[in-house]
């Protein structure tokens, strides 16, 4: 499974915000982008939704996204955006939502669909308040409870646009290593927005690094911390302590 993405431009509003972007995020690997604000990473994720217009082609395994109807293109990935609707339903019930694409829930959920339902659940470590309101718990556990959903959903290729922003340091660790096990165990095609660098060398396989909507680099991690790129992109200080690398 594979998203492979080749935008030669994406003009908003007269104005150039994506230019020359190819890369793949191939199965097994979690691919960050990355970037300063503006560079344009926000976009790049509206443009595989296909919520935005832009000049290239942008696949999804091998199927072209503007060729594919809705319906099918959601068994083939899902998303997790920056702003999520908190309507007044139970977490389970927004977990529920992931199995639209397999039935309309006219019917009554199969027990395959039921099974699903409750190993995301228990996947995305959200039991605790599958029976909370949604609009009664954290920022960081609405993004859990959606990634209950996009597990519930139930695609090899799954998009992360900021997930971890409403998560303390610890909760975004936490969260990480579940994103990466689920990866690594159910062999996804995973691509995630990232601002914290220290996380993103840490539990991401490949790095696409933005700038002004060019691309300045991709491809392993370790191949991009041997340049010089963080730094001078992002401002920061290299450091080592117990031989891991950090930035400051």
């Amino acid at each position: 499974m594979s998203i492979r993405v080749n935008i030669n431009n994406l003009i908003l509003k007269n104005k150039v915000i994506l230019e020359n972007i190819n890369f793949e995020c191939l199965d097994n690997t979690i691919t960050a982008v990355i970037g300063r604000n503006g560079s344009g990473k926000s976009t790049l994720v509206n443009a595989i939704a296909s919520n935005v217009n832009y000049n290239g082609n942008i696949f999804i395994n091998e199927y072209n996204i503007l060729n594919l109807l809705h319906n099918d293109k959601s068994k083939l990935i899902s998303f997790i955006f920056q702003n999520l609707n908190t309507p007044h339903i139970k977490v389970k019930e927004l977990v529920v939502f992931g199995r639209i694409p397999y039935t309309n829930l006219n019917n009554k959920l199969t027990q395959e669909d039921l099974y699903i339902v409750n190993e995301a659940i228990k996947n995305s470590e959200i039991d605790d308040i599958k029976d909370c309101y949604l609009d009664n718990i954290s920022g960081g556990e609405i993004k859990k409870a959606y990634f209950g959903m996009m597990l519930s959903q139930n695609t090899k290729n799954i998009v992360l646009d900021e997930a971890t922003s409403s998560m303390d340091k610890d909760n975004e660790r936490k969260f990480l290593s579940l994103v990466k096990d689920i990866t690594h165990k159910n062999n996804k095609c995973t691509l995630l927005i990232m601002h914290n660098i220290d996380n993103t060398i840490r539990y991401c396989d490949n790095i696409l690094l933005l700038d002004n909507g060019k691309q300045v680099f991709f491809g392993k991690t370790e191949e991009l911390i041997k340049t010089d790129l963080i730094e001078k992109y992002f401002n920061l200080e290299r450091f080592t302590i117990n031989n891991e690398i950090f930035f400051k």
